[in-house]
């Protein structure tokens, strides 16, 4: 699916972006890719690229914030600064 283009990087950033998109990452990869001061904005970004409205989104983010190590009480946060039930 191809989509607009509404921002404009450097050549070599776009090219960054490109390969990533191309090759996404599992959720070990991007677990074991972290720095523990990342992780709640691991999960918001998850939390806020998906509705969440289904039992495997929500199993996902189960399994995110168990290997990302993230505290109920952060989890419970998150959601509610995002406006989604936990």
């Amino acid at each position: 699916e191809e989509r607009p283009r509404s921002v404009r990087f450097r050549s070599d950033s776009q090219a960054f972006l490109e390969r990533e998109l191309a090759a996404p990452r599992s959720l070990e990869q991007v677990v074991a890719a972290a720095r523990p001061a990342l992780a709640p904005d691991i999960y918001a970004a998850s939390l806020i690229a998906i509705s969440a409205d289904t039992e495997a989104e929500r199993a996902y983010l189960d399994r995110l914030a168990q290997a990302l190590s993230l505290p109920t009480e952060t989890r419970a946060a998150i959601h509610q600064q995002l406006g989604q039930p936990l």
